[in-house]
Order: structure tokens, then sequence, then C-alpha cells
């Protein structure tokens, strides 16, 4: 091993070619886990493999920015070496941020939707970016860094609901419409008034239950909520509420 790595000629040829090639294994990852978030492959394992690929996820993505800046540094070892000394400096806070990011999130009941507190705020999970997370509450969207949330601790509240995500079980009840329910679904939702579309609505097929879906939405209040499932009643589809937004699968997160 050490044999071949003193073979491996160090330039930008070998730079570029192999984050062409990590780029590319991160994309498929990336597409992998959009395939586990649209359709059921596995089955009761489902939820397993989905969390398995959010998991190397987060550590695949660091672990090519070290690769690379490894491979970086070692192309010109003098002048590189004081810009990545330079960049860790200047950048310290982002990347202790983002290195905090990771670790939260692989706290699994972190993700958009469910409900978080912390000594200041508490609210809703609106948006998980990658150096910090903004939380919806009544008085509006705060943001929130990772290293902050680490070192002043939180908590995840009660599964009651706060602020307007819930998650609807759809089923089309009408058989004359050849359109596909999921796309006139989705179709029919953009035209309503009563959702916030800061978080596109997620919709996802039950498994066994043909034509049912899961859509998990945003709306801009509370009371809200009577109004849209009586609209989506009326376009022809059975609409209810699933008794726990925050019990649903991992994997909503926008950071990936």
């Amino acid at each position: 091993m050490e044999q071949l790595l003193n073979n491996i000629q160090y330039s930008w040829t070998y730079f570029f070619l192999l984050a062409g090639i990590l780029l590319i294994s991160y994309f498929g990852l990336r597409f992998l886990r959009k395939i586990l978030d649209n359709t059921n492959v596995f089955g009761r394992y489902q939820r397993l493999a989905r969390n398995l690929t959010y998991g190397l996820m987060l550590i695949y993505e660091p672990a090519v920015l070290l690769v690379l800046g490894t491979v970086f540094l070692l192309v010109d070892p003098v002048l590189h070496g004081l810009l990545l000394l330079l960049v860790l400096l200047s950048g310290f806070s982002y990347i202790k941020n983002y290195v905090s990011g990771r670790i939260v999130q692989f706290d699994y009941a972190i993700s958009v939707g469910n409900r978080l507190g912390t000594a200041q705020l508490e609210g809703i999970i609106a948006e998980m970016g990658r150096l910090g997370l903004r939380i919806r509450n009544s008085e509006g969207l705060h943001y929130i860094n990772y290293s902050e949330l680490l070192s002043k601790g939180y908590s995840l509240l009660s599964a009651d609901q706060f602020g307007g995500f819930y998650r609807l079980r759809i089923q089309s009840s009408s058989s004359e419409d050849k359109t596909d329910p999921k796309i006139r679904l989705m179709d029919l939702l953009a035209t309503t008034p009563y959702l916030d579309w800061n978080h596109r609505p997620e919709l996802r097929g039950l498994p066994g239950q043909e034509e049912t879906f899961s859509v998990k939405v945003l709306v801009k209040e509370e009371s809200h909520l009577s109004d849209l499932i009586y609209l989506i009643r009326e376009w022809g589809f059975d609409c209810t509420t699933f008794e726990n937004t925050n019990k649903q699968p991992h994997g909503n997160s926008d950071l990936l």
C-alpha cells in the first residue's frame, strides 16, 4: 500500500480526475436516496435502507472534502499548505458549524417537521442547511447554527402540532379521471391558498395501498388545516390526518 501511494503522481490532472469520480459517486448516492424516498423496494426494511443511505451520505461528504484537501496539499505542499492554513484560520467558525451539523444530524429525530426547543426558542424545524437550521414559530422564522445548538443544548418537544406541519393520508376515490392521481393531486395542491410553499409538499405512496399517499404539508396557519382537508375532499379524494407527524421515517433533511 505504501509503495502504491508513493507511485501516485499528485498533479492537477489527478486531482480533477479524482474529484470527478467522487462527485459522480455523490450524485449516485443522492439518486439512490431519492429512489428510496419515493419507492418501497425493500418492504419492511425500507426505513432501515433509507436511514443507512442517509447516514452514509452524512459521512461521505466530509470524507470527500478531506481526501480532496489532502490531494490538493500534495500537489504543492508548500504553497497549498499555506493556502489551506489560511482557509482553516479564516473559516474556522464555518468549519466548526459544518462538523457540528454532521453530529447533530445523526440524531434521526432532528428532521424537517419535528418540534425542537432550546433555551431561547421553540418551534418547528422548517429547514436544515449545512451550517445551521431554521425554526418556525408564531413569531416568525429563526436561524440557529449547529455549534450553538450543541453547546447550549436542545430538546425534542411533544408531538402536539405546532406551527403548520401535518401529514395527510390521501386516497383517490374517483375512477373517472384517468390522470395519474399523484400528478393530479400535486397540480391541485399548487392552486390551494392554504399551503406555505417555502416547504414543498412531500408525497409518498403507501406500501400495499393502491392510489393512497402520505403527504406532508406546511399550512400557513393551523386553522387552515380543516379548510385544506375539505378542499381536497371536494377534489374527489378521501383525506384524513395521521395521528403523529413526528413519527414518520427520517430522511427529509434539505441538507444532502
